[in-house]
């Protein structure tokens, strides 16, 4: 499978999607195809496990022979392909560029975030080629009750005349939610890794089992012993936030 996360939009997290979320759906065997003018987003994930050897970033003026080569592995191996596009003009090109694939095992991934218009999204949406696969992602909620308010335009609301995306389109459509959270940028920023990485590093130890490992890592460095005991609790919030993103996801898979 080819999973294409793309938006004419900048700024609406294709990037945080495709590297710690879309990732934990496709199994061991996936590479991350980054195609963009001005961002190297897998250089920032230096320290990940889950990354390792997997993410690269193309320029535009690449993307073309680099499109036919991960298409070629994604059709002749089960290896799925997960392919980040820029925004603007990069995103319009690399959509014409992958019109001319094969569509069949392509599922295109068309992000949008609290507070924006439809615009962006109804634009991205006339310009895929197969609409029949098309998942919209609702980045970064706050109250995953209160969607409705926070992706307004998007869901839609009757008693304030605003259409939902699906009436505009004209079509049932499928969308999942996924939350905020600090942890991401504090994942890629401070530990060059994803979300699932910092998650794993508390190793499913209690408090009790980390405090002791940490007192022999840390021999007697009370310093050394708050430094690791400060990423394990870090590490647990962020597997909160894997579980809440996979629960999310589990319609979809």
């Amino acid at each position: 499978m080819i999973y294409v996360v793309v938006s004419n939009k900048g700024g609406v997290a294709k990037s945080l999607l495709s590297h710690h979320v879309i990732s934990l759906l496709v199994g061991d065997s996936f590479e991350i195809l980054e195609v963009d003018n001005n961002n190297d987003t897998a250089a920032s994930f230096s320290k990940s496990d889950l990354l390792k050897g997997k993410a690269r970033t193309i320029r535009v003026n690449k993307a073309d022979d680099a499109l036919d080569d991960v298409f070629f592995e994604a059709l002749s191996s089960n290896k799925n392909i997960i392919i980040d596009g820029g925004g603007g003009d990069d995103s319009n090109h690399l959509l014409t560029l992958i019109a001319e694939q094969p569509q069949e095992n392509i599922r295109y991934i068309i992000p949008t975030v609290v507070g924006a218009d439809e615009k962006n999204v109804l634009d991205t949406y006339s310009r895929i080629p197969n609409k029949d696969n098309v998942l919209f992602i609702l980045s970064g909620y706050h109250d995953k009750d209160n969607l409705k308010e926070e992706f307004l335009y998007f869901l839609g609301d009757e008693t304030v005349d605003v259409e939902s995306v699906s009436k505009k389109i004209g079509k049932k459509i499928n969308y999942v939610p996924i939350p905020f959270s600090t942890l991401f940028n504090v994942a890629q920023r401070n530990y060059n890794m994803t979300i699932f990485d910092l998650a794993a590093l508390s190793k499913g130890l209690n408090p009790e089992e980390a405090s002791q490992v940490f007192l022999e890592e840390s021999k007697g460095d009370k310093l050394e012993y708050r430094k690791l005991y400060k990423r394990y609790k870090t590490s647990l919030r962020a597997n909160k936030l894997v579980v809440e993103i996979m629960e999310n996801l589990a319609d979809i898979v």
